[in-house]
């Protein structure tokens, strides 16, 4: 039997600590970037699904380790109009999704994103950090009362450039720094940007976060929490290309919103600490 091709690759390792169930709680995730392909995972117990990213294909998949199968989604920041208009209507349950978000809304969600880098550096494995301040406020329209949750994040962000010369297989498209959003049915997101945005990996962060609830009755009640995200490690390693596929006899399921499982949800709770612009 030949042996498994394999390609050199950086790993990264990254530690979130973070309030669960009414205890701080933390987990360790890892992320496997090789020119254009990435993976990432939790590396709990608990954990029992990965996603995949391939740009040479322009696809992502999910993979549910425990369930033997795996979702297939386009990568929407290389699609065209038209692919991604055929994804989000595709099949009836993603049709409804569509439509009840584009008409049937009847309020506004505002998240409010400022971005202010401090212009201070420090280095941080072998690469230059530099510092920003990002500012979120989420503002709901007015149904019972004032509701709203600012949270200000401190972060340091390793510069793309350098690491991609200093670690082998490391590439800047293949780190997103997305966020997460929690609205009501009848909300929709206006998001609006202000400010030059971090790039790179987010070495070092914590965020603080108040949350502000107005009830019918007239009590409000604030809530605030603290979270932190830092990277532990980062090192070259050699991995088998298979570690960027689905696994063999693994079975394609559609992506459909009421196909969601509490491993999907699971994952994507962890993987939101290493992947998010406000982590």
């Amino acid at each position: 039997m030949s042996p498994e091709a394999a390609t050199r690759a950086t790993r990264i390792v990254t530690e979130s600590v973070y309030p669960w169930a009414g205890a701080e709680t933390s987990s360790i995730a890892q992320q496997l970037f090789a020119s254009d392909r990435s993976r990432g995972e939790c590396l709990d117990l608990l954990a029992t699904a990965f996603e995949i990213e391939r740009r040479d294909l322009r696809q992502k998949f999910r993979v549910f380790a425990s369930q033997k199968k795996y979702q297939v989604l386009p990568l929407f920041d290389l699609a065209t109009a038209q692919e991604k208009a055929d994804f989000q209507y595709s099949g009836r349950h993603w049709r409804k999704q569509v439509i009840r978000k584009t008409e049937g809304a009847s309020r506004e969600l505002k998240i409010t994103f400022v971005y202010e880098p401090t212009g201070e550096e420090q280095t941080m494995f072998g690469c230059v950090a530099r510092h920003w301040i990002v500012r979120r406020r989420d503002e709901h329209d007015r149904k019972f009362g004032e509701n709203w949750t600012e949270a200000i994040t401190d972060g340091w962000y390793l510069d793309t450039r350098q690491l991609s010369a200093r670690f082998a297989g490391f590439s800047g498209d293949l780190v997103h720094h997305a966020f997460c959003t929690a609205k009501s049915g009848d909300e929709r997101e206006v998001i609006n940007h202000s400010g030059e945005r971090p790039t790179g990996v987010c070495a070092l962060s914590q965020t603080k976060s108040l949350r502000h609830i107005e009830f019918p009755g007239g009590e409000v009640k604030e809530h605030t929490e603290t979270s932190s995200v830092r990277v532990i490690s980062i090192r070259e390693v050699s991995v088998p290309l298979s570690v960027f596929e689905p696994p063999e006899g693994f079975r394609e399921i559609p992506v459909y919103p009421n196909r969601l499982t509490m491993t999907r949800l699971n994952l994507n709770r962890r993987l939101k600490h290493l992947f998010r612009v406000s982590a």
